[in-house]
């Protein structure tokens, strides 16, 4: 009999390692993705954030030149 091959409906050798060791890799890579997930997203918000410090920088500036010209 061959490694892997099924038995009375179960599994049995190196192909159930190998089912076990790829549901443990599909986890990290989830956990992994989940994470990936996070970081793309506080990173979007910090971005967002210091665009919106620029521009509000940029109209300060701006109102202080045009009173200064009066």
């Amino acid at each position: 009999m061959l490694h892997g091959s099924k038995r009375n409906g179960a599994m049995t050798g190196d192909k159930a390692k190998s089912d076990t060791a790829a549901a443990s890799r599909r986890g990290a890579d989830d956990a992994r993705a989940q994470r990936l997930a996070a970081a793309l997203r506080d990173n979007l918000r910090r971005r967002k954030a210091q665009a919106r410090n620029r521009t509000s920088a940029q109209g300060d500036t701006e109102k202080e030149d045009t009173t200064s010209e009066s």
